[in-house]
This record gives C-alpha cells, structure tokens and sequence, in this order.
C-alpha cells in the first residue's frame, strides 16, 4: 500500500533515500500523490524537495488516495478538470481535479459551492446536498442592499 511506502520513506533521513532504492518509491509516491501521475524530476534537488513535502503531507494525502477506492461517485470526465473554488465575493482560485483521485468528500463539497455540477457525474456520491435554484435565489436577495443616495460633491 502507499501509506506503508510512505511511512518507510519517512523512517529514513532524506540521504539515505535519495543513496537507496527508496529513492524509486520517492518518486513514485510523489507522483502519485502530487502530480497525479506524471513523471517527476529525479535529481537529488528535487527529491530533496519531493522528501520535504511528503513529509507535511504525505500520509495525509496517502490516505486520501486510500478513500478514492471506496468512493461511491464515478466522475463523467476522464483525466482532469479545471475548476474554479470562490473562496469569498473577492477570491477564487483556479485547479485541477483527477477523475482518478477525486473523493465523495471532494465531489460533495465541490457540488454544494457550485465548481462542479451533477452533469460531471455518471453516478453523484451518496447523500449529496445540492443547491437548489431557490437558495441561489436567497442568497442573491441577501447581498442586494439598497444604496445610498450620492452626496453632492463640495467644490474647493
């Protein structure tokens, strides 16, 4: 499994890695795990760096990994998918999300706000909650304040 890949990467210092067969397993779980799927560099810069993330988040994302296979959604895309998350009324940010990788957690939360919607999905993940036309509606009337008249500007 990969989280035991993992957990073996990180027993050993990033040296010993990088000198070692494990330094095939870095590069695996790093592309799996971040880069879904490409190929990684494989200079010892790089792997340095590789060796630095997985251990932030490397188990974490391990794991992940370990729930796509007990997902009950089946995206209707193939590959990725750009979407765009509104974080606020001022932000979003733009990424990619993997057919392959894509969790029920994932999906839900990307249906509830709206970046992906139920024609993206051949099967939705169990009990989704969507937004329904009428929500939309509220919280459109919720932001729509009446305005201000415009004070007359002073002359100098």
């Amino acid at each position: 499994m990969l989280i035991e890949k993992v957990q073996r990467i990180l027993a050993r210092s990033v040296e010993e890695v990088i000198s070692s067969p494990l330094s095939l397993d870095l590069l695996e779980c790093y592309s799996k795990l971040y880069i879904n799927g490409a190929q990684p560099r494989s200079c010892a810069g790089s792997m340095r760096k590789y060796y630095a993330e997985l251990t932030k988040t490397g188990v974490q994302k391990a794991m992940e990994l370990n729930q796509t296979k007990e997902r009950t959604c089946k995206p209707a895309w193939k590959g990725l998918k750009y979407i765009i998350v509104k974080e606020n009324d001022y932000a979003a940010k733009g990424m990619h999300v993997s057919s392959e990788y894509i969790t029920d957690e994932q999906a839900k939360k990307y249906l509830r706000i709206g970046a992906l919607v139920e024609s993206d999905f051949e099967i939705l993940p169990e009990n989704v909650k969507l937004k329904s036309v009428g929500d939309e509606v509220k919280e459109s009337i919720k932001q729509i304040a009446p305005k201000k008249p415009r004070q007359p500007r002073k002359k100098r």
